[in-house]
């Protein structure tokens, strides 16, 4: 997978180029375009339960599409909802913590739960529980402005 950004900072459009039977899982919504080989699969992750535990309390969309290519390489390019920055991080068997409304996309292999923020995030403003993002593979991030990157370990785990 290759995922070029552009139009930084501000109305970002990630570009994923995906090699034959690649699959990126993406918030329901966030496909701009696509290339005609490319097939979708849209699931509630987690069952409905599941789904409806983070689009209630995490703010995340019941809905997850995946798009895999068949019959050769693909290309999908990806927006946020809302004008703002990309970001991708490559996780190594690590977990991340997102703010509510910020996960765009990642490879299926990237597991999404939900984690109790408590009250530091409530009164931050980022509400009571978190997206928990676990595995390996790329994540792409968005908000709404831009993104200013600062590496928290001395080593930018930025891709």
């Amino acid at each position: 997978m290759q995922v070029e950004i552009k139009y930084q900072p501000s109305y970002s459009l990630a570009i994923v180029r995906l090699e034959p039977n690649e699959s990126i899982q993406a918030e329901a919504g966030a496909m701009v375009s696509m290339s005609a080989n490319l097939e979708i699969d849209t699931t509630m992750k987690g069952g409905m339960l599941g789904a409806i535990t983070r689009n209630i309390l995490g703010g995340e969309t019941l809905f997850a599409n995946t798009f895999t290519s068949r019959g050769g390489p693909g290309e999908i390019t990806l927006a946020p909802s809302l004008p703002g920055d990309i970001a991708t991080m490559r996780l190594n068997n690590e977990t991340l913590f997102i703010q509510s409304g910020s996960f765009l996309a990642s490879t299926p292999e990237i597991n999404l739960d939900l984690k109790w923020g408590g009250s530091k995030t409530f009164f931050g403003s980022e509400g009571l529980f978190l997206l928990k993002a676990s595995g390996s593979g790329p994540v792409l991030l968005c908000s709404y402005g831009a993104v200013h990157k600062v590496p928290m370990d001395g080593k930018s785990p930025y891709i």
